[in-house]
């Protein structure tokens, strides 16, 4: 018998995820809430996963450090075992579904054990009060036990597979939710197309073992943009050195988008949460490609006032160019595929083969 393609493993888990709702979700949670609740767990078995391998040696040299500041261990621990984040808890999945006595209390201790980079994680998911819902009805602890077999691990899916499988599992969550689903999902085509026309003309300089790219989505939603694009860069040199960078308002996409980035390999950091419009909280620095779906149409009149302040310090300080028609000098041959009236436009740095791009696309 022929052994099972890569897309065949792929479709074959994603299935087996999804099919919780109608195992144990059915009845108990609304439909339309299914992703609410898949979301998250296929997330913490695939976290579990990737640190399983290395969490008794974590969880002793972590208690070797003591007191010292979380932000801190997080460092000796990166630069020990690699690692971006990690877990101290005794407990695993399997641990707590081998008892079916206090599993949303072990299943909320375990959680606490993840490193303090993570949190806002399980925060955005409001993973608490789901696990409350299921635990209320009597379905906590089948679903525990339902992760605790997947194998997610990185030996049985690589990270652009685990990709596939969470990219899949929120398709369906999102087609459930319907309309509700655009306010932070764009379609994978319309990405691509925005990126294959962003990076068309960079073919020259993205060779080599050197290259370095930045991408950066103010509007980050699932984090499907900033993804899409760190793939089309590697399909053109495999070796490239890509960044993310992304900022996201909305909790739940905000946690979708990092817990995305995070299971394939990515930094915690890369996605924070804030209101780009009032706070940029990656003011003062640049990208070599910048990608947005913002969200158009919407009254976005509770920001004006800090926007148009902020509209005008720039003014101030950069003075309109005829040449580049009143966008910042520093800013060449920026590709704008909708220019929004009052829309921040960011520094760039200095001309560089045209490198420094601006994409954004209306709905």
């Amino acid at each position: 018998m022929a052994e099972p393609t890569a897309a065949t493993v792929t479709a074959t888990t994603a299935r087996i995820v999804w099919d919780t709702a109608d195992k144990f979700l059915r009845d108990v949670v609304e439909e339309e809430d299914y992703g609410d609740f898949i979301l998250p767990f296929t997330v913490l078995r695939r976290l579990e996963c990737m640190l399983a391998g290395t969490k008794e040696e974590v969880t002793k040299f972590v208690a070797s450090l003591g007191a010292l500041p979380p932000h801190l261990i997080d460092i000796a621990v990166k630069d020990k075992f690699g690692l971006s984040f990690y877990n101290v808890s005794p407990l695993d999945l399997a641990t707590i579904a081998s008892v079916d006595d206090n599993v949303d209390k072990s299943l909320q201790s375990y959680v606490a054990g993840f490193s303090h980079n993570i949190a806002d994680i399980w925060v955005a998911f409001d993973f608490a009060r789901r696990a409350k819902i299921l635990a209320d009805a009597n379905r906590l602890h089948a679903v525990v036990k339902h992760f605790s077999t997947l194998d997610l691990s990185p030996a049985g899916l690589a990270d652009t597979a685990m990709g596939d499988v969470f990219e899949d599992v929120m398709y369906r969550a999102f087609n459930k939710k319907g309309k509700a689903a655009g306010a932070f999902y764009t379609p994978r085509d319309a990405i691509r197309l925005m990126v294959d026309i962003l990076i068309t003309n960079d073919d020259d300089t993205l060779a080599g073992e050197n290259a370095l790219r930045s991408i950066y989505d103010p509007t980050a939603g699932s984090g499907g943009m900033l993804l899409v694009a760190q793939d089309a860069l590697r399909d053109m040199n495999e070796k490239i050195d890509i960044t993310l960078y992304g900022q996201e308002l909305m909790p739940a996409a905000f946690g979708l988008g990092k817990a995305d980035l995070l299971i394939q390999g990515g930094r915690p950091e890369a996605i924070k949460q804030g209101n780009t419009l009032v706070e940029d909280l990656y003011e003062g620095q640049t990208f070599d490609y910048v990608l947005s779906n913002p969200p158009f149409g919407k009254d976005w009149s509770a920001d004006q006032k800090s926007v148009r302040e902020q509209a005008q310090v720039r003014l101030a300080l950069q003075p309109r160019s005829a040449e580049h028609h009143g966008r910042p000098d520093a800013v060449p041959r920026a590709l704008c595929l909708e220019a929004q009236p009052g829309r921040q436009e960011r520094p760039g740095r200095p001309r560089r083969s045209g490198l420094q791009r601006i994409a954004s696309v209306r709905e």
